[in-house]
Protein backbone atom coordinates (compact mmCIF):
# COMPACT_ATOMS: atom_id res chain seq x y z
CA UNK A 1 0.00 0.00 0.00
CA UNK A 2 2.38 2.21 1.08
CA UNK A 3 4.72 1.44 -2.32
CA UNK A 4 1.56 3.50 -3.78
CA UNK A 5 2.40 6.19 -1.96
CA UNK A 6 6.43 6.48 -1.86
CA UNK A 7 6.68 5.67 -5.54
CA UNK A 8 10.39 5.60 -6.41
CA UNK A 9 11.31 7.83 -9.06
CA UNK A 10 14.80 6.88 -10.69
CA UNK A 11 15.01 10.16 -12.21
CA UNK A 12 14.88 11.72 -8.66
CA UNK A 13 17.81 9.59 -6.70
CA UNK A 14 18.44 10.20 -2.87
CA UNK A 15 21.32 13.36 -3.57
CA UNK A 16 18.98 14.92 -6.75
CA UNK A 17 17.95 18.66 -5.12
CA UNK A 18 14.45 17.02 -6.06
CA UNK A 19 14.74 13.89 -3.91
CA UNK A 20 12.70 15.27 -0.64
CA UNK A 21 10.09 17.53 -2.93
CA UNK A 22 9.00 14.37 -4.54
CA UNK A 23 8.93 12.92 -0.58
CA UNK A 24 6.86 15.76 0.95
CA UNK A 25 4.60 15.64 -2.18
CA UNK A 26 3.93 11.94 -1.44
CA UNK A 27 3.67 12.58 2.06
CA UNK A 28 1.28 15.57 1.74
CA UNK A 29 -0.62 13.80 -0.50
CA UNK A 30 -0.97 10.86 1.99
CA UNK A 31 -1.79 13.02 4.74
CA UNK A 32 -4.58 15.15 3.37
CA UNK A 33 -6.26 12.11 1.37
CA UNK A 34 -6.69 10.53 4.87
CA UNK A 35 -7.83 13.92 6.68
CA UNK A 36 -9.80 14.71 4.13
CA UNK A 37 -11.30 11.01 4.82
CA UNK A 38 -11.95 11.28 8.52
CA UNK A 39 -12.87 14.83 8.15
CA UNK A 40 -15.39 14.31 5.57
CA UNK A 41 -16.92 11.56 7.75
CA UNK A 42 -16.46 13.75 11.16
CA UNK A 43 -18.60 16.48 9.40
CA UNK A 44 -20.94 14.05 7.12
CA UNK A 45 -21.92 11.95 10.72
CA UNK A 46 -20.94 13.59 13.38
CA UNK A 47 -21.44 17.49 12.83
CA UNK A 48 -23.93 17.38 10.08
CA UNK A 49 -22.03 19.77 8.56
CA UNK A 50 -22.69 19.02 4.57
CA UNK A 51 -21.03 22.51 3.37
CA UNK A 52 -17.81 21.54 5.29
CA UNK A 53 -18.02 17.91 4.14
CA UNK A 54 -18.43 18.82 0.75
CA UNK A 55 -15.14 21.10 0.86
CA UNK A 56 -13.51 17.92 2.51
CA UNK A 57 -15.07 15.31 0.28
CA UNK A 58 -13.43 17.70 -2.60
CA UNK A 59 -10.10 17.73 -1.13
CA UNK A 60 -10.01 13.80 -1.05
CA UNK A 61 -10.59 13.24 -4.37
CA UNK A 62 -8.51 16.36 -5.37
CA UNK A 63 -5.69 15.00 -3.15
CA UNK A 64 -6.60 11.19 -5.25
CA UNK A 65 -6.28 12.85 -8.25
CA UNK A 66 -3.14 14.57 -7.87
CA UNK A 67 -1.33 11.69 -6.37
CA UNK A 68 -2.68 9.37 -9.53
CA UNK A 69 -1.34 11.95 -12.16
CA UNK A 70 2.15 12.34 -9.87
CA UNK A 71 2.84 8.85 -10.06
CA UNK A 72 2.38 8.43 -13.65
CA UNK A 73 4.15 11.54 -14.44
CA UNK A 74 6.53 12.36 -11.78
CA UNK A 75 6.49 16.20 -12.54
CA UNK A 76 7.85 17.43 -9.72
CA UNK A 77 7.10 21.64 -10.49
CA UNK A 78 4.08 20.86 -11.80
CA UNK A 79 2.74 18.64 -9.11
CA UNK A 80 4.18 21.12 -6.10
CA UNK A 81 2.04 23.64 -7.54
CA UNK A 82 -1.00 21.39 -7.46
CA UNK A 83 -0.43 20.30 -4.05
CA UNK A 84 0.31 24.24 -2.91
CA UNK A 85 -2.53 25.16 -4.29
CA UNK A 86 -4.60 22.58 -3.40
CA UNK A 87 -3.94 23.19 0.26
CA UNK A 88 -4.08 27.35 0.10
CA UNK A 89 -7.28 26.93 -1.48
CA UNK A 90 -8.89 24.34 0.54
CA UNK A 91 -7.71 25.95 4.33
CA UNK A 92 -8.88 29.32 2.93
CA UNK A 93 -12.45 28.16 1.80
CA UNK A 94 -12.41 26.15 4.79
CA UNK A 95 -11.64 29.22 7.21
CA UNK A 96 -13.48 31.69 5.08
CA UNK A 97 -16.78 29.70 5.29
CA UNK A 98 -16.86 29.17 9.23
CA UNK A 99 -16.11 32.83 9.32
CA UNK A 100 -12.45 32.11 11.40
CA UNK A 101 -14.15 30.71 14.36
CA UNK A 102 -14.10 27.26 15.96
CA UNK A 103 -10.38 28.08 15.87
CA UNK A 104 -10.28 27.27 12.41
CA UNK A 105 -7.62 29.98 12.00
CA UNK A 106 -5.05 27.45 12.85
CA UNK A 107 -4.76 25.62 9.97
CA UNK A 108 -3.13 28.65 8.17
CA UNK A 109 -0.40 28.30 9.95
CA UNK A 110 0.24 24.97 7.83
CA UNK A 111 0.30 26.82 4.81
CA UNK A 112 4.02 28.53 5.19
CA UNK A 113 5.95 25.18 5.80
CA UNK A 114 3.89 23.65 2.69
CA UNK A 115 4.45 26.71 0.46
CA UNK A 116 7.87 27.50 1.40
CA UNK A 117 9.31 24.22 0.61
CA UNK A 118 7.41 23.30 -2.50
CA UNK A 119 7.31 26.44 -4.42
CA UNK A 120 9.92 28.32 -2.40
CA UNK A 121 10.88 31.31 -0.85
CA UNK A 122 8.87 34.17 -2.72
CA UNK A 123 5.88 32.36 -3.64
CA UNK A 124 5.84 30.79 -0.37
CA UNK A 125 6.11 34.42 1.06
CA UNK A 126 3.39 35.58 -1.71
CA UNK A 127 1.08 32.67 -0.32
CA UNK A 128 1.47 32.71 3.26
CA UNK A 129 0.96 36.75 3.42
CA UNK A 130 -2.31 36.67 1.18
CA UNK A 131 -3.74 33.72 3.37
CA UNK A 132 -2.62 35.77 6.69
CA UNK A 133 -4.24 38.84 5.42
CA UNK A 134 -7.72 36.75 5.28
CA UNK A 135 -6.81 35.30 8.60
CA UNK A 136 -6.42 39.18 10.25
CA UNK A 137 -9.30 40.76 8.49
CA UNK A 138 -11.76 37.75 10.13
CA UNK A 139 -10.48 38.23 13.29
CA UNK A 140 -11.06 41.71 12.93
CA UNK A 141 -14.47 40.81 11.55
CA UNK A 142 -14.87 39.18 15.29
CA UNK A 143 -13.40 41.39 17.78
CA UNK A 144 -17.20 42.18 19.05
CA UNK A 145 -17.99 38.83 19.51
CA UNK A 146 -18.08 36.58 22.48
CA UNK A 147 -16.18 33.42 21.73
CA UNK A 148 -17.59 30.04 22.61
CA UNK A 149 -15.00 27.19 22.35
CA UNK A 150 -16.54 23.93 21.26
CA UNK A 151 -15.63 20.50 20.05
CA UNK A 152 -14.95 21.54 16.58
CA UNK A 153 -12.44 24.02 18.06
CA UNK A 154 -10.76 20.69 19.79
CA UNK A 155 -10.79 18.88 16.92
CA UNK A 156 -9.26 21.98 14.77
CA UNK A 157 -6.82 22.03 17.11
CA UNK A 158 -5.59 18.57 17.40
CA UNK A 159 -6.01 17.98 13.84
CA UNK A 160 -3.76 21.28 13.11
CA UNK A 161 -1.37 20.13 15.89
CA UNK A 162 -0.84 16.42 14.88
CA UNK A 163 -0.29 18.16 11.14
CA UNK A 164 2.80 19.89 12.85
CA UNK A 165 4.11 17.28 14.02
CA UNK A 166 4.08 14.98 10.61
CA UNK A 167 5.18 18.14 8.86
CA UNK A 168 8.02 19.10 10.94
CA UNK A 169 9.30 15.15 11.14
CA UNK A 170 9.91 15.64 7.97
CA UNK A 171 11.74 18.61 7.88
CA UNK A 172 13.87 17.11 10.47
CA UNK A 173 14.05 13.28 8.20
CA UNK A 174 15.27 15.80 5.30
CA UNK A 175 17.98 18.48 7.72
CA UNK A 176 19.47 15.39 9.11
CA UNK A 177 19.51 13.30 5.67
CA UNK A 178 21.23 16.04 4.31
CA UNK A 179 23.91 16.58 7.16
CA UNK A 180 24.56 12.72 7.09
CA UNK A 181 25.26 12.89 3.34
CA UNK A 182 27.43 16.19 4.24
CA UNK A 183 29.75 14.33 6.36
CA UNK A 184 30.00 11.04 4.69
CA UNK A 185 31.05 13.32 1.36
CA UNK A 186 33.53 15.36 3.53
CA UNK A 187 35.15 12.00 5.14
Amino acid sequence: MLSFWYKEFPQYPKDHKDFWRTRLIAHSLLITTCYFLVLTLLNLFYFASYDIALIDAFGLFISLGICLWFNKTANVNVASWAVTLMIVSLILMFVISVGGHAHSLFWATLIPPFTFFLVGRNWGSIFSAVAFAICAYLVYLQQQQTVTIGLGSLFNLIEVGLAHILIFRFYEKTRFSAYTRLSIRNL
